[in-house]
C-alpha cells in the first residue's frame, strides 16, 4: 500500500484516495512534502477519532495508520522523489490504483482501516444522517476537484479515472476473500476424509452415508484442499466398483432375457 502511494501515486499528483488524495494538492500550497503533510493529516485525525469516537476507532486502525505514516516518512527520507519513475502515466496509474487498493481490501476485511478520511466518515456517520459510503465520495470527489485545479485536465482526469477504477478493484479483492467454494466427493469409506477435513483443514463436512457422498465448503483463499492420495483412490477405485457392478447387473439381465427366450422357444416348438 505505502509504495504503491509513495512511487506511484505521490509523483504524478494523483489525487484520489482520501487524505493521501488532499497531501498531493495541500502539500503544492503549503511547499511540503506529500509524504509529511499525510502523516500530519492521519495523526490529527486520529486524535478527532479519540475524542468524537473513543475506543471505537480500533486498535487495527490505530496501527495501520501509524505504519503506514511512519514508512512514509522513512521512504522520504532514504528514497526521496523528485519525479516520476517512468513516462508512462498510465502504467503508473496502474500500479497507484491496484497496489493500495489491495492493501485496503485486506484491512477493510479484517475490519479495520488506514484511517484518514475514514474516521471522518465514522464521525459523520455517528452524529449526522449521512452514512460512511456518501461521505467518503464526498471527501474523494472534493479531493478530486482540487486536483484539477491545481494540476490541469490531464491529472484531474486520471484522477477520477482512479477514483472509480480502485472502488471496483476494493471490491472484486474483498468479494474473492470471502468467496467459499462447495466440493462433492464420492468414496466407499467417507469417515478418514471426513475426519482429514475437519480435524486438518478446520473445515466442515457433511457426510450422506446412503450414497456415501461428502459435502465440504472452503474458503477461496485457500481455495485448494490437500487429501492424501489414498483417500482419492478410494474414491476412483469406489467408481470403478459401482461401474463393475453395473456391467455385471446388464449382464445377468442379459443372460435372464435370453434364458428366458430360449425356454418361451422350446415351450412353442
Amino acid at each position: 500500500m505505502v509504495i504503491g502511494i509513495y512511487f506511484f501515486k505521490f509523483p504524478n499528483h494523483f489525487a484520489f484516495g482520501g487524505v493521501t488524495g488532499f497531501s498531493t494538492v495541500f502539500s503544492q500550497l503549503l511547499h511540503c512534502s506529500a509524504s509529511t503533510f499525510t502523516t500530519a493529516a492521519n495523526y490529527a485525525l486520529l486524535v478527532l477519532g479519540f475524542i468524537f469516537l473513543g475506543k471505537s476507532v480500533g486498535v487495527r486502525t490505530v496501527y495501520a495508520t501509524i505504519v503506514m505514516s511512519v514508512s512514509l516518512q522513512v521512504l522520504d527520507a532514504l528514497v526521496p522523489m523528485h519525479g516520476t519513475l517512468t513516462d508512462q502515466p498510465m502504467l503508473e496509474l496502474v500500479f497507484a490504483i491496484m497496489l493500495p487498493a489491495i492493501g485496503s481490501a485486506i484491512l477493510f476485511n479484517i475490519d479495520a482501516s488506514s484511517g484518514g478520511t475514514d474516521v471522518i466518515a465514522m464521525i459523520l456517520k455517528k452524529y449526522t444522517s449521512m452514512n460512511i459510503g456518501s461521505a467518503l465520495m464526498a471527501a474523494d470527489v472534493a479531493a478530486v476537484g482540487l486536483s484539477f485545479a491545481m494540476y490541469g485536465p490531464s491529472t484531474g482526469l486520471f484522477s477520477v479515472m482512479g477514483l472509480v477504477a480502485k472502488s471496483m478493484v476494493v471490491d472484486n479483492v474483498i468479494e474473492n476473500m470471502n468467496l467459499c467454494k462447495c466440493f462433492n466427493i464420492v468414496c466407499e469409506h467417507p469417515q478418514p476424509i471426513c475426519n482429514f477435513i475437519i480435524h486438518e483443514l478446520n473445515r466442515s463436512a457433511t457426510t450422506h452415508s446412503q450414497w456415501f457422498c461428502l459435502l465440504c465448503t472452503t474458503h477461496s483463499l485457500f481455495g485448494w484442499i490437500r487429501i492424501p492420495s489414498f483417500h482419492f483412490t478410494n474414491a476412483a477405485e469406489c467408481g470403478r466398483i459401482e461401474l463393475r457392478k453395473r456391467q455385471k447387473q446388464r449382464r445377468m439381465a442379459a443372460c435372464a432375457g435370453k434364458e428366458g427366450n430360449g425356454r418361451e422357444n422350446a415351450r412353442a416348438a
